[in-house]
């Protein structure tokens, strides 16, 4: 008998770049997110399609998720921020510098 766990929906994208910065700012906060319906793109070639992709993660995890990248999304609204680290500018939704993966410290704007 296998150990299945429970897994549920945290969030649909049809934008794979996207899909995947979700599921990294998932791991960055300890939860293992799962990726479905990516590899579908490569069958479509460039035909026109409407594929979801989608992220879930264990049944247990579900709200801490949603509310992580609900904040996420609204602090896309911020301003960028330059890294106290290497001094890189990023975008105000990155909580990690993309460069050095200096985490972005409250006070650090402009």
């Amino acid at each position: 008998m296998t150990n299945q766990t429970q897994q549920a929906l945290v969030y649909q994208t049809d934008n794979s770049l996207q899909a995947h910065c979700i599921k990294g700012l998932l791991l960055q906060h300890g939860i293992t997110a799962q990726l479905s319906g990516e590899s579908l793109f490569g069958a479509i070639g460039e035909l026109p399609a409407n594929i979801q992709i989608e992220i879930t993660v264990e049944h247990s995890e579900q709200a801490r998720a949603l509310e992580i990248i609900e904040k996420a999304m609204h602090s896309q609204q911020g301003q960028d921020w330059f890294c106290p680290q290497c001094g890189e500018k990023n975008a105000a939704s990155f909580e990690v510098c993309w460069q050095c993966q200096t985490e972005k410290q409250e006070n650090n704007n402009d």
